[in-house]
């Protein structure tokens, strides 16, 4: 999961506006150059979100594992502590969130024609690296996570009949829906160093639930203290 956040972060240095703030949380000082100093680092950094109060929780389990967090390398992360320190530095970020077991009010969100939480995945992910509203062309890529796993999503393969369409939200729909075609490449730095796969919508489906955590907007910073409340709808982030 670190290695995941330390992806993200790294694609985050390109940007102009918010690449000041990752950096100056995330770099090693004694280094100019843009990339993340150690695991070490981004344990500390999700640490001082908590204490600021991000993803504030009074559970015990959730106490328990914040302790073993501090003194341990070797405790997992989840969406919500990568949400949390990206949001403490003030980077825009939220979470989204589908399971196969959600009841029926539950997926009055869910994309048309979604029949489980990996539809809602790569409709997800199609959409987020088609469109590019803010105009710079810079998608940082997408945190996934899975039930006691996480990969990283770096963007889409569209199926060929696409190629000639308009990619509005409608039309992305339309592609997903009416084929398995869109594959999703993936990076998973626990399987051969991170090199980018592919996965389809077969392999996706394999797992029930899925969250994923992504920047939503990249030319804008948040106000100090904004955000703190971060909402996890799947699953707890309890190793």
């Amino acid at each position: 999961m670190f290695c995941n956040l330390d992806i993200s972060v790294s694609v985050i240095f390109v940007s102009s506006v918010i690449c000041f703030a990752a950096f100056s949380m995330f770099s090693s000082s004694s280094s100019s150059s843009l990339t993340v100093s150690s695991l070490s680092t981004i344990q500390h950094c999700i640490k001082k979100a908590w204490d600021a109060g991000y993803d504030p929780s009074s559970s015990p389990q959730e106490i328990q594992h914040r302790r073993r967090f501090t003194s341990q390398t070797n405790s997992w992360i989840g969406t919500p502590e990568v949400v949390a320190v990206l949001r403490y530095v003030g980077i825009p970020c939220d979470i989204k969130a589908w399971s196969n077991n959600a009841k029926e009010d539950d997926r009055s969100g869910w994309p048309d024609g979604a029949v489980n939480a990996a539809d809602c995945l790569i409709h997800f992910a199609t959409v987020y690296f088609c469109n590019d509203d803010e105009g710079n062309g810079i998608k940082p890529p997408l945190y996934l996570q899975r039930r006691g796993h996480s990969i990283t999503c770096v963007g889409v393969i569209l199926p060929r009949s696409s190629h000639d369409s308009s990619l509005t939200t409608s039309t992305i729909t339309t592609i997903t829906n009416t084929s398995n075609a869109t594959i999703l490449l993936i990076s998973d730095p626990a399987v051969q160093s991170g090199k980018v796969k592919q996965a389809s919508l077969k392999q996706l489906a394999k797992f029930t639930a899925w969250e994923v955590g992504y920047v939503s907007q990249v030319n804008k910073l948040l106000s100090p203290g904004e955000g703190k409340q971060i909402e996890c709808a799947v699953f707890q982030n309890i190793s």
